[in-house]
This record gives C-alpha cells, structure tokens and sequence, in this order.
C-alpha cells in the first residue's frame, strides 16, 4: 500500500511534486532531435511497418524511466498514481493493436483529441515514474 505521509503529502502536494515540465520537454527534446538529425522520415517508417515499435518503445520508455527513478519502489506511489500508469500503458496498447475495439472506435471519433489527451497521460506517467 502507498505511503500516504511519505513526503508529508496529500494529492496537492504529490502533483507539486512531479516534474511535469521536465518531462515534458524531454519528449519535446526527443522529437526535436529526430527532425534535427534527419531521422524523424525514418522513424515514421519504421512505425507505420512495424505496429509493435511505438508500443514496445513506449512500454520501454516508461520502465526504464521508473528503472532510473530514485525510490523504484511501487509500493511508494499513491492510487492515483498507479492509475495513470495503468491508463498510459492500456491507451498506448489500444491506440497501437485496436485492443479494446468499441473504446478505440469512441476514441476515434474524437480525434486529434483523444491523442493529445494519450499523450498528456504519458507525460504525467513519466513524471510520476521518474520521482
């Protein structure tokens, strides 16, 4: 179970707590240097190819963020914050494979919203795993 007194925070004090911003312009940085560096038509290849590359990436991506967080202890995060990595993880999963097909179909229709609103959550799982 989470430790709710471990930084002497309630849900106010957790959310000040996270590096949203640093997560966020780490990504930005990420796709910056693709286009930078000429990559960014090869990457796109590679991802309409191969469906599993952005999920795998992603999943990744996020391990190896908690991996290099200091407390890699889940036990230390909040409900709320094991929440938003789960949501991340299935909404990379459906929006790559149509797992969850009347989700990805109510999804669908509302986009390009629903893939901002995917990746305002993984930037928030970033931060949340990278504490």
């Amino acid at each position: 179970m989470a430790n709710h007194h471990r930084n002497g925070g309630g849900l106010a004090t957790r959310i000040g707590q996270l590096d949203i911003v640093t997560s966020l312009m780490l990504m930005i940085l990420a796709v910056v240097g693709l286009f930078a560096t000429g990559l960014m038509g090869e990457v796109q290849s590679l991802v309409e190819t191969h469906e599993w590359v952005p999920v795998t990436g992603t999943l990744l991506a996020l391990v190896l963020v908690f991996a290099t967080s200091e407390t890699q202890d889940p036990s230390q995060m909040e409900i709320w914050e094991m929440g938003i990595v789960a949501v991340s993880v299935l909404a990379v999963v459906d929006a790559s494979f149509s797992a969850l097909g009347y989700v990805n179909q109510y999804l669908g229709a509302h986009e390009p919203w629903t893939s901002v609103l995917i990746l305002v959550i993984l930037i928030l799982a970033g931060a949340v795993l990278s504490q």
